[in-house]
């Protein structure tokens, strides 16, 4: 796949995808889909909120809402049209971060890992990214790039694009901890620096408590993902898990919302 043809120097595809709303919002289209931002608050210990999600909505264009996780999966295949969504999102996200008043606080950004392989290993791609995060006014530190669950990749590639993007202050979260692919030897071997803990693991003390143990061994930050309850941020913050992210803090909404709603 030719990641040039789209970092171009003199054309940058992608770009030209995104609509700018008259509200100074962005949204994208791609082959008659549309792609719109929403946000999901990441809080430390003390419910201070310090860092964003940046998740997609997507529909086609007649009005048919796309579940995310379902169309993202179906494009493992179709790798071109898989990076280019992919890219599309990020600058969407972006974009609307960048405009809010949380743009300050990090950025998480989902990627799949066929497309993390190619990106982060692409020097033209990496240099193009840099550059486009200044024009938004951010600085790489502020960005992790969460690497979604998988069940055949090239790890060896995923941590050499890890150690690329690094140079540079990026920072990488693994996704879904405690699942079927998201497991201790990944963690162990990816070694991001940030580890989201899946809502299955928050069922069993023991199983929490190990998360945090294998983080602590690569030197990752945990977040605790769905929470839902009291008892259940409660026994994560005993655990010692430092962020917490669910519906029971804060639901994903449009920047707008998350302005209106949180301090």
């Amino acid at each position: 796949m030719d990641i040039g043809n789209i970092y171009s120097n003199q054309y940058d595809t992608v770009q030209k995808l995104l609509k700018i709303q008259p509200d100074g919002s962005a949204t994208g289209v791609y082959q008659d889909i549309q792609f719109t931002s929403v946000f999901q608050p990441i809080f430390n210990q003390q419910l201070e909120l310090v860092a964003l999600e940046g998740l997609a909505r997507i529909k086609h264009i007649s009005g048919q809402k796309l579940e995310p996780a379902r169309y993202f999966a179906d494009l493992e295949r179709q790798v071109e049209i898989n990076v280019v969504c992919t890219i599309l999102c990020c600058k969407l996200h972006l974009h609307n971060f960048s405009c809010s008043r949380f743009r300050r606080r990090k950025l998480f950004l989902n990627v799949s890992p066929c497309v993390f392989e190619l990106l982060a290993n692409e020097p033209l791609a990496v240099e193009r990214f840099m550059t486009r995060i200044g024009e938004f006014g951010a600085v790489p530190s502020q960005i992790v790039f969460e690497i979604t669950e998988f069940k055949e990749s090239d790890i060896r590639a995923i941590v050499m694009g890890k150690g690329k993007l690094a140079r540079f202050g990026v920072q990488t979260a693994l996704d879904d901890y405690g699942t079927d692919y998201s497991t201790k030897d990944r963690a162990l071997e990816i070694k991001a620096d940030y580890l989201k803990i899946d809502r299955s693991v928050l069922l069993c003390d023991e199983k929490i408590s190990e998360a945090v143990t294998i983080a602590n061994k690569i030197g990752a930050t945990t977040i605790a993902e769905g929470i839902e309850n009291q008892d259940t941020l409660t026994r994560c913050q005993l655990h010692g898990v430092s962020l917490f992210q669910g519906f029971g803090l804060a639901k994903p909404n449009a920047m707008k919302i998350l302005e209106s709603n949180l301090d």
